[in-house]
């Protein structure tokens, strides 16, 4: 596409014409910005290259199935999933959620774990939501307490 052809789009399509030829070319902000020329700025450039390395860096749109659940539409990090039906569980259900492991509570989890034992009827099911690991060893946060190490849950 030629410098006219761009600047004969709306300004909401130019982007990625001007990213492929500024790449095509092998030219700076500054020399893309005069061979547009129609008063095109180095400053435009940059916005165009910026919305159109947006558009090429955006995951492609996801889609999965779930008993009694379907999902499709945007990329996760700018939807959330959206549920078309209800959760079959047969007999009752224990649901925990946050374990952090290995920094859970073990005496919680216990009575937890008791509790669903003693007064749930069978079928029982389990469904952790959440946090499950701890990976604070991972985190980029500063630390405010010391990591639990795996170790010591088997002491």
């Amino acid at each position: 596409m030629e410098a006219a052809e761009i600047m004969a789009l709306p300004s909401t399509q130019r982007a990625m014409p001007v990213y492929e030829a500024r790449q095509r070319l092998h030219m700076t902000f500054a020399q893309t910005a005069t061979w547009l020329g129609h008063g095109c700025t180095r400053d435009m450039v940059s916005r165009y290259i910026k919305n159109a390395q947006k558009q090429s860096a955006a995951p492609p749109p996801l889609s999965f199935e779930m008993p009694h659940h379907t999902f499709t539409g945007a990329p996760v990090l700018q939807s959330a999933p959206v549920y078309d039906g209800m959760w079959n569980l047969a007999g009752d259900a224990l649901i925990l959620n946050d374990l952090h492991i290995p920094a859970t509570n073990w005496e919680l989890a216990d009575v937890a774990l008791r509790v669903a034992a003693n007064h749930l009827e069978e079928p029982r099911t389990l469904i952790l939501l959440g946090d499950v690991v701890n990976l604070d060893a991972l985190s980029i946060f500063r630390r405010i307490v010391p990591c639990t190490r795996w170790g010591t849950i088997w002491k």
